[in-house]
Formats: C-alpha cells, sequence, structure tokens
C-alpha cells in the first residue's frame, strides 16, 4: 500500500486498547504473528502496548515523530508496519482532523489464541508460505495440547455452590456490581479483516457464471473471499475471470 501524505511524522496519535496483553499473548505474537509482518511491525505492536493506558484521552497525544524516534525507523517503516498489523488483526486505527491537525487512534487487540490462528484459513496459509513446512510443524507442536485422559477416571470436581456461600440474596445485586458489569467492556481478538472486492467488475463475472454450476447468490456469499485469495496470490481481473 502507497503510504497518504497525511500520514507524516507532524500527525499526532493516541492509543487505546479492546482488552488486555498477557505473556502467553506475547509469545503467541511473536511466535506465530512476526513471521507474518516482520520485526519492525512486532517491534512496534509491543511498544505500543508498551505506552498504552487503562483509560484513554485524546489530550494524551503524541506526534507520531516520536515512533520514528523510539524505533529508529522513517515515516515509510511506520506506515509499512502499521498496515501489516491491522492485517492481521493486531490493530485497528480510525483518524480525525480538529484544531491542533490530523491525528490517529490506534486501538489495540490481542492475538487470537493458537488454535484459532492456525484454524484460520488465512493466517494458518501465510504462516506456512512465510516459515515452511518443517518450522511450521514445529509451531503447531509447540502451541498443541494434549492433556492426559483415562476412561477410569471419575471426575470429582466440586461445583462453585458447594464451596461458596453468598449473605444476601441473589435475585438483588448490589449497584456496584450492576455497574461493573456494564463497564467491564472488552472486544474479542480480531481476524484479518476481508477486502471489500473495490476493482472488480462482479457483475460481470456474475454474468460469465450465469451458465456455470454455480447457484445464484453464491458469489455474493464469497466475494469477499475470492478478492482476499485474489490479492494473496496476485491474480488480476483478468486471471480471476479465468
Amino acid at each position: 500500500m502507497q503510504r497518504p501524505d497525511t500520514f507524516s511524522p507532524q500527525a499526532g496519535f493516541v492509543l487505546t486498547k479492546a482488552g488486555h496483553l498477557s505473556d502467553f499473548d506475547e509469545k503467541v505474537a511473536i511466535s506465530l504473528y512476526q513471521p507474518l509482518i516482520g520485526p519492525i511491525a512486532m517491534a512496534l505492536y509491543l511498544s505500543l502496548w508498551q505506552e498504552v493506558k487503562d483509560r484513554a484521552l485524546v489530550t494524551d497525544r503524541r506526534l507520531q515523530l516520536w515512533l520514528l524516534d523510539l524505533l529508529d525507523i522513517d515515516i515509510d517503516q511506520l506506515f509499512n508496519a502499521r498496515v501489516k498489523l491491522e492485517a492481521v488483526g493486531l490493530l485497528r486505527t480510525y483518524t480525525q482532523v480538529d484544531s491542533l491537525g490530523r491525528y490517529y487512534a490506534y486501538e489495540l487487540y490481542a492475538p487470537v489464541a493458537p488454535d484459532a490462528f492456525f484454524k484460520d484459513d488465512l493466517l494458518g496459509l501465510l504462516l506456512y508460505d512465510k516459515v515452511g513446512e518443517k518450522r511450521y510443524d514445529e509451531l503447531v507442536g509447540q502451541f498443541s495440547l494434549k492433556p492426559v485422559r483415562r476412561p477410569e477416571w471419575q471426575e470429582i470436581t466440586a461445583s462453585f455452590l458447594e464451596v461458596f456461600r453468598f449473605d444476601h440474596d441473589l435475585s438483588k445485586e448490589p449497584p456496584a456490581v450492576v455497574a461493573a458489569k456494564s463497564d467491564m467492556t472488552q472486544k474479542e481478538a480480531t481476524r484479518p479483516r476481508l477486502g471489500t472486492g473495490g476493482g472488480y467488475d462482479w457483475a460481470l463475472v456474475k454474468a460469465m457464471l450465469a451458465n456455470s454450476n454455480i447457484q445464484a447468490g453464491q458469489l455474493a456469499t464469497h466475494q469477499e473471499a475470492l478478492y482476499q485469495i485474489a490479492g494473496f496470490y496476485g491474480f488480476n481481473r483478468r486471471i480471476l475471470l479465468a
């Protein structure tokens, strides 16, 4: 992607987070995501997590020049790192112009769990493409869980109410508990976002498939996936229509 002129060192940025990043999440990010996005994007990701606060304020904005100095990179490298993080679901970016000029809001996301990563067609395929079969198998083994289970085992795990008792009526929640349920919002980890399919004449594709065995509606259902595959493998419109 080409960097827009508005994305400059003098533009501001603020940080917010959709959830929390655990030590295990960081391990997943470095082991599974870094081969996809590269060391600069991963350095940016971890640096942003170090700086983000629990409660984001627009008044906390800094110039993007601060990030360039921190990572010793130029503005094009920062842009490339940013869009890579967005592509794999680790970052969402918003922008606004106010009296101080343009600024960007970077919303950080934790990585998906390892099982979700390997089950995701885009992430798993790209990892395999980047690291090769041997390393891919090593990573699968590293994050695979093999719990010990024996048929003769009888479960005797205690339930919650067998252990705990409440001193008040459970039907009447204290105001603080009600408020906490409303305030404690956390967004789920995100997967790669598919493109919109811009630039392809989908009406022409539909017309060409009219006499095929593909049922009406299937093209619309899979349009985003087709666009993503075309972009991933560098197919142009002619190849897609072939």
